[in-house]
């Protein structure tokens, strides 16, 4: 019904008789409403760069209720309404963080095989990437697993914290993920070895930080994390 695109279909759900799709596009979430022949109706406008995890509501409601989060939003629940095309928390976390200080963008990179590589970069808005601000790195890559925006608890404290001393509050927090990877197979740990070498020296080559700025966050089993070559 819904026509074939090149972004994943994470779920579908059936409301106010129409077909709510969440997919992943560029290792992000994208809510979508489809009528019932699979004709693209609307999108759903998210708080920013985020990720989706999951979707209710039932087929005569006129209203449904998604959880959001990101690297700035902690897992905030959204009621949308159907009639006004608009989104309003329901229920937030009560997290002690102001998400509106704080901007991600997502930039790209060719990696040394030619895969298309998607890069959040979370940093305080106005940050004058100069490459003089430390930046946290950490990413994930393999068994085609994407990693999507999350909240990090330790990282907003991290950024707290520190805010006085203005240092981690010009902290730039870098998140890579690889997919689709190729040549995978090829690689011990699932993850190609041609990929995982270029997030760190990108992240510097464009003036985002320096090398000795850049402390990376290890994951278990991250192949890509510490690689830098």
């Amino acid at each position: 019904v819904i026509p074939q695109k090149a972004d994943v279909i994470d779920g579908v759900s059936l409301v106010n008789d129409q077909l709510v799709v969440n997919s992943m596009h560029d290792a992000h979430s994208v809510l979508m409403l489809h009528k019932l022949d699979g004709t693209f109706d609307r999108e759903i406008q998210l708080p920013t760069i985020g990720t989706v995890d999951g979707v209710s509501g039932r087929r005569e409601d006129k209203e449904l209720f998604y959880s959001f989060t990101s690297f700035t939003y902690p897992s905030t629940s959204f009621r949308y309404d159907f009639a006004t095309g608009k989104s309003d928390v329901f229920h937030a976390s009560k997290v002690e963080f102001d998400p509106t200080q704080y901007e991600t963008r997502q930039v790209f990179y060719t990696s040394k095989d030619g895969t298309k590589v998607p890069m959040f970069i979370t940093a305080k808005k106005g940050l004058k990437l100069d490459g003089k601000s430390p930046a946290l790195l950490y990413g994930y890559g393999g068994f085609n697993i994407s990693m999507t925006p999350s909240f990090s608890l330790s990282a907003a404290r991290a950024w707290q914290w520190t805010r006085p001393r203005g240092f981690l509050s010009r902290t730039i927090m870098a998140s890579v993920s690889l997919w689709p990877v190729k040549n995978s197979i090829n690689s011990p740990s699932g993850v190609s070895s041609s990929n995982r070498v270029t997030s760190a020296d990108i992240t510097c080559r464009t003036s985002r930080t320096e090398l000795p700025r850049l402390p990376l966050w290890p994951l278990p089993r991250a192949g890509c994390t510490g690689v830098w070559g």
